[in-house]
């Protein structure tokens, strides 16, 4: 869907600070007009008309543009001797030729919630009436206009308004945050805060929601930074490292040192992906590394026990610590393998959402319930709370000995549940590529 965005009179641009300042500020490290398009083009959006005044220039909007995340083509500029008004007849008719059949409004200024305007796309795709948010916000909202439909407004002034209110267009009912028209400093930090909030997964479990509300200060500064998600996640891997180190000297005090160092090797795995999303440097790579990463510290923090563990229970700490690397392993090669049945090679992302659809598409089964049950569970999100308690309360080996069993259960698991990527399962369809990540 083509996205229209048009930039407000010069003197309005004057009264509000520097046209630098104004249309350039930094959001989560990424300039306000070039986060806006953004934002579109990786929700569904297939190309971007950017209507200016000509007070404004040409050459330097393309210079301040130009990004490695969105090629330039995908961006078209019309230079109007004056800023486009969307109240005015005239000024439609103008650009009516350069306008595809449906597109999409978005105001220059509008930081939105990426889920938002996926969601008006994918509506606006099949509506033949048009498509807004709920409220009453007018043209400050995104809106779906139907050009047609668009046309058939009376002459006179307000026409955008009149089709915005329009009782025939479809509505969407949003709870929460939509997104924020950035206009100063205030605004610039409110959009930046919704932005880290709300830069989980909708599959997150409450541990994960937890960790991620801990962390929020911390991306939010880093996104200012330029560090990248994957050095967070190399990050992440030097904490577990150490974490393990610890764990292997085998005393109360370094079992507590060592579950602290892996609570914060988890949350640099919450950091690394939020930090993705909001500065839009999501990529199939970095997916990938986070997985390797997060087995990877298992590895650390299993072996380190094992060692630690060895004084005290000689041969049979050997025994399941083979057994437990053996069981870890396993899940590892056989999630890698599951991961790209039931994925799109540009998102493997979306395995969990796969998964549980397949839990769902069988949840009449015992096993798809226990499963739907213990996932959360397995996640290092909630893992590393269970290595601190059992840490603390001094029981790592009996830690050791319950994670040896359980990782052995998961590998059988993973590979019971490749049959729902064998064959397909009503509802169980890989999701379009909307996005890189």
């Amino acid at each position: 869907m083509q996205v229209l965005v048009s930039l407000p009179p010069v003197d309005e641009i004057a009264a509000l600070g520097e046209l630098e300042d104004v249309l350039f500020r930094k959001i989560c490290g990424l300039p306000l007009l070039q986060r806006v398009i953004l934002t579109a083009l990786r929700n569904g959006a297939t190309s971007v008309v950017l209507l200016h005044p000509k007070g404004v220039s040409e050459s330097w909007l393309s210079s301040r543009l130009k990004s490695s995340l969105a090629p330039a083509s995908h961006v078209e500029m019309i230079a109007l001797e004056a800023a486009f008004d969307p109240e005015s007849p005239s000024d439609w008719l103008a650009v009516d030729d350069r306008l595809e059949p449906t597109f999409l409004w978005l105001p220059w200024n509008f930081v939105a919630d990426r889920k938002t305007l996926g969601r008006m796309i994918e509506a606006g795709i099949r509506s033949s009436e048009g498509v807004r948010l709920s409220g009453d916000a007018g043209a400050a909202l995104p809106v779906v206009i139907v050009k047609e439909k668009l046309r058939k407004e009376p002459d006179g002034s307000g026409v955008l308004q009149r089709y915005v209110h329009d009782e025939e267009l479809e509505t969407i009912s949003i709870d929460n945050f939509t997104g924020v028209a950035v206009l100063s400093n205030k605004s610039a930090v409110q959009a930046e805060r919704e932005l880290v909030r709300r830069s989980g997964k909708d599959s997150d479990g409450i541990n994960s929601k937890f960790n991620r509300w801990m962390v929020r200060p911390a991306v939010r500064w880093l996104a200012k930074t330029p560090i990248t998600p994957n050095a967070v996640t190399f990050a992440g891997l030097a904490a577990a490292a150490f974490s393990g180190y610890w764990f292997a000297r085998g005393f109360w005090t370094a079992y507590l040192v060592g579950a602290f160092l892996y609570f914060g090797s988890v949350l640099c795995d919450e950091i690394d992906g939020m930090l993705a999303r909001v500065t839009f440097r999501e990529s199939p790579f970095g997916c990938w590394l986070e997985t390797f990463v997060d087995y990877a510290g298992y590895l650390f923090i299993f072996t380190g026990m094992a060692v630690g563990l060895y004084a005290e229970y000689g041969i049979h700490a050997v025994v399941e610590g083979v057994l437990l690397m053996f069981g870890t392993l396993m899940s590892f090669a056989l999630l890698i393998r599951q991961r790209k049945l039931a994925t799109d090679p540009a998102r493997p992302q979306d395995y969990r959402m796969q998964l549980y659809r397949g839990l769902e598409a069988s949840s009449g089964k015992l096993s798809s319930r226990l499963g739907r049950l213990f996932e959360p569970l397995m996640r290092n999100g909630a893992f590393c709370y269970v290595v601190l308690i059992f840490s603390a309360l001094n029981s790592v080996h009996a830690f050791f000995l319950s994670v040896t069993i359980g990782a052995n259960i998961v590998w059988m698991m993973v590979l019971y549940y490749n049959r729902f990527f064998r064959r397909p399962l009503a509802g169980l369809q890989t999701c379009p590529v909307t996005a890189a990540k």
